[in-house]
């Protein structure tokens, strides 16, 4: 399950990676349960699907679980105060300038919001606020899959918003008091450990 953004080119995302993955789980022979959202009826709201879902899910205790639904999480927003409105247009002035001058380049956008924030412009963004509102998202999304798949391992993991990620791995990093370990793995993957025990619920840094 993949949480989204209000920008529909997220879900179009989301479906791309998505039959990537499933074609990768099939190509390997892995047993696993694919569950289609296509299949759901979410007219009468989502409660008695997801019921079906997680009932499917207790009586193959044994297997993988695939179920792909993207799911909208205000926390990882792009429009209002942040980078693009839901029509792809620029949310501010200060924004197109700020992405224009740092020639998109997500590490220079970063580094000027943190100089702009704490020299007081008046638009711009608190990065502390955007990490943290990241990091409440993915808990929301872990806390809603944990109770359609209970007792299962839940593994969630990000594609974009690129600043929004950058400034996450920033805040993450440098966050001495945090539960959490941050490791590389590979080129352009970012491992979190929020804790040692793998419990359900993440640790927010205080």
């Amino acid at each position: 399950m993949g949480g989204v953004s209000e920008a529909l080119r997220t879900r179009s995302t989301a479906k791309i990676y998505t039959e990537a993955v499933q074609d990768a789980i099939a190509a390997q022979g892995i047993d696993c349960l694919m569950i289609d959202e296509t299949d759901l009826k979410f007219e009468n709201g989502p409660t008695a699907e997801l019921s079906k879902v997680s009932e499917t899910a207790q009586q193959h205790p044994d297997s993988k679980i695939f179920f792909s639904m993207p799911l909208f999480i205000k926390q990882f927003r792009i429009g209002g105060d942040r980078w693009q409105n839901e029509n792809g247009a620029w949310a501010s002035e200060y924004v197109e300038g700020l992405f224009k001058k740092a020639d998109f380049d997500v590490k220079k956008i970063v580094e000027q919001i943190k100089l702009d924030y704490e020299a007081g412009v008046k638009e711009a963004i608190n990065p502390e606020d955007i990490a943290r509102d990241q990091l409440v998202g993915v808990q929301r999304l872990q806390q809603f899959i944990g109770k359609i798949f209970p007792g299962r391992d839940v593994t969630v993991g990000f594609v974009g918003h690129s600043p929004n990620l950058e400034i996450l791995a920033q805040y993450l990093a440098h966050d001495e008091d945090a539960d959490i370990v941050v490791a590389f793995p590979a080129a352009g993957i970012m491992q979190i450990n929020f804790n040692e025990n793998n419990e359900p619920d993440i640790k927010l840094p205080s």
